[in-house]
């Protein structure tokens, strides 16, 4: 990686040395056995052993009660991957409803939203560690070099790396807490509400963002249920028929008896275009996203 942390290839070929040391931190052993033309074998063997199951108990990130500290506040995300920006806005939607979030893809946008925050609306912000233009923990940085409120906002770092020496390194560079990707829900609620008192709803609003189908269901169809609306004021049917074609999988998995009559009966359709068909379609879907 250089200096900037800024992500410019797919994989930097640490996957073994980052294993390497985590198994001499806990004084294991690693051994390699490879063979040409047929593949490797790992064996990590760690000096562990198995610990008594623990009593039952609530999760432990949840307050008794909700301080209400962020809600009708600002929580800006700063995260390029699409991903990642889904599971982590959705997650402070779900446990956070009263707050406002905000999202960017880079560190420079963090660091211009913070600059521009001048009535210190954002009461926290959670910072993807590697990002173009400029890298979470440099954004960091300038942001605790601002003056007023935004200085001291929390910054927890979202990274996917796991060596306590990177951890360090967000640490020095001003940002108050690390939570590893890909985090649970309940590990990012107990580093904000020991930063902000604000234990979030104890069970969470809306969809469960871990679900992958489920969390790809609300990642693909609000773009395509845009595009579908642009086609259908543009009186396009060749454009509709193409945009259902593409939901269609989507739409029938999440509730085949719903969807797939109204999919179909347009994909069926020649030459004009059923607006109401189209609208009742629109009118399935935005009920399937509340």
């Amino acid at each position: 990686m250089d200096a900037t942390d800024q992500r410019k290839h797919s994989g930097a070929g640490l996957g073994l040395a980052i294993v390497k040391e985590l198994v001499q931190l806990h004084t294991g052993t690693l051994q390699i056995n490879s063979e040409v033309g047929k593949g490797t074998e790992v064996i990590v063997a760690l000096p562990v052993q198995a610990a008594e199951r623990p009593a039952a108990s609530a999760p432990s990130h949840i307050l008794q009660e909700s301080s209400g500290t962020l809600a009708g506040r600002t929580v800006l995300v700063a995260e390029d991957n699409e991903m990642n920006a889904l599971v982590t806005t959705e997650t402070m939607r779900r446990y956070y409803p009263g707050a406002v979030v905000e999202l960017v893809r880079t560190g420079r946008e963090a660091l211009r939203h913070m600059e521009q925050d001048v009535d210190g609306d954002t009461a926290l912000v959670l910072m993807d560690v590697q990002m173009p233009e400029m890298d979470g923990m440099t954004a960091t940085r300038r942001i605790r070099a601002l003056d007023g409120d935004a200085a001291r906002v929390p910054v927890i770092a979202l990274t996917a790396s796991v060596l306590p020496s990177d951890l360090s390194r967000c640490l020095d560079a001003g940002m108050d807490a690390c939570v590893s990707k890909p985090f649970k829900a309940e590990e990012l609620i107990r580093a904000i509400a020991r930063l902000t008192g604000d234990g979030g709803a104890p069970t969470g609003v809306g969809y469960d963002v871990h679900d992958p189908r489920v969390a790809l269901y609300h990642w693909l169809v609000p773009t395509r249920l845009k595009a579908l609306r642009a086609a259908l004021a543009a009186n396009d049917p060749s454009e509709v028929k193409l945009i259902v074609h593409s939901l269609r999988p989507q739409l029938v998995e999440r509730d085949a008896e719903r969807f797939a009559p109204l999919c179909d009966q347009l994909l069926r359709m020649n030459g004009e275009l059923s607006s109401q068909q189209v609208n009742e379609l629109i009118a399935a879907i935005e009920a399937s996203l509340a």
